[in-house]
C-alpha cells in the first residue's frame, strides 16, 4: 500500500477573522490515523485520532472524527 492522504478544507469567517480547520485521514503500511488541524491568526493547533474515530455519511454529506462533526450545515469542534 502506497502512503495515502486524504483532507478537506473548511475556511470559516466570522468578525473576528478568519479560521481554517482541516480534517483529514492518513494512511500508510505502517499506520493508520485521522486528524483535525485549525489555524487561526494566532497559531495552529493538530490533534490525532485513532482510524476507528473516524465516520463518514455520504448519504447525509457528512463526517465525525470522535465528536468533531463536519456537514452541510456546519463545523462542531470540540475542545479536549
Amino acid at each position: 500500500m502506497n502512503n495515502y492522504f486524504y483532507g478537506w478544507y473548511f475556511r470559516c469567517q466570522g468578525e473576528d477573522g478568519s479560521m481554517a480547520v482541516i480534517p483529514a485521514v492518513h494512511l500508510s503500511e505502517t499506520e493508520e490515523s485521522c486528524s483535525i488541524q485549525v489555524i487561526t491568526k494566532n497559531g495552529s493547533y493538530y490533534r490525532t485520532f485513532p482510524i476507528q474515530e473516524f465516520r463518514i455519511n455520504r448519504e447525509k454529506g457528512s463526517m465525525k472524527i470522535g465528536e468533531n462533526l463536519f456537514s452541510r450545515k456546519g463545523i462542531r469542534i470540540v475542545r479536549q
